[in-house]
């Protein structure tokens, strides 16, 4: 009898297990907005607000936080419960809406009669991001979870567009192309059954990631950066890198289906 209570006990047991072991796919919209993140490009270039400045200082300054993964973002992710309480995703993250930054660098120079002002607008274009994760959640109808993986970034192109106010010249327009980096991402939210195989979920989350140009092209010619370089010269020389802040911090909505 103890046997078969045991034995009864070990199969119940493999049942729900097997039962927790499934596929599932998560598809939603949310919208991020920046976390700490840079106001000033390599130089004294703001990425958000406006900058005046004359030979000796800065006269005014109305700078402001950006981040290139900020806007309307779409997300799916393929799923699989290992248990009740612990899963695994991989998921994809798109910004189909990204921010669109103005900065403003005014220069004045009162003692020789000069001004100036630059205006750059700045996007990403169409950033694409894969982020493999590790949920864990507490299991039931009403399901709250946390969610941490790698950010891998696919595509993170930074288009820019340079207007000197009052110039006849065209405007400078430069593509920006960065190094392979890896970030981190973070979520926590609540998900709940509306149907057998269907979930609606509502999250908050988060992505911290940094990522270094490797090079910039124009119409007329690509410049390389680099952390090192050796017997550097000329034109085209290899410039020291510096990097564009990505983080930022959204809230998320969808639907769970599970296969």
């Amino acid at each position: 009898m103890k046997k078969l209570t045991f034995i009864l006990t070990v199969l119940s047991a493999l049942s729900l297990k097997a039962e927790a072991r499934k596929l599932y796919i998560r598809t939603g919209v949310g919208y991020a907005a920046p976390a700490a993140g840079q106001t000033r490009d390599v130089g004294i270039l703001p990425l958000n607000g406006e900058l005046t400045e004359s030979p000796s200082g800065a006269i005014s300054m109305n700078l402001k936080k950006a981040s290139f993964s900020s806007g309307l973002n779409v997300n799916a992710a393929l799923g699989y419960s290992i248990n009740n309480h612990i899963a695994v995703e991989l998921s994809g993250f798109a910004i189909i809406v990204p921010t669109r930054y103005t900065g403003t660098l005014n220069t004045v120079d009162a003692i020789n009669g000069f001004y100036s002002s630059m205006v750059i607008k700045k996007h990403a274009e169409l950033p694409v991001f894969l982020i493999p994760s590790l949920v864990l959640q507490t299991g039931g109808k009403l399901n709250l979870y946390m969610r941490t993986g790698v950010v891998l970034p696919l595509k993170s192109d930074i288009k820019t567009e340079t207007v000197v106010v009052g110039s006849h010249n065209p405007a400078s327009r430069v593509t920006y192309h960065s190094k392979f980096n890896l970030g981190l991402a973070a979520a926590a939210g609540v998900n709940f059954n509306v149907q057998k195989k269907i979930k609606v979920f509502a999250e908050a989350n988060l992505i911290s990631l940094s990522l270094y140009v490797k090079d910039i092209t124009t119409n007329s010619a690509e410049f390389k950066y680099a952390f090192k370089v050796n017997n550097n010269s000329g034109y085209n020389a290899v410039q020291g890198t510096y990097s564009y802040p990505f983080s930022a911090i959204g809230i998320s909505a969808g639907l769970q289906f599970a296969l």
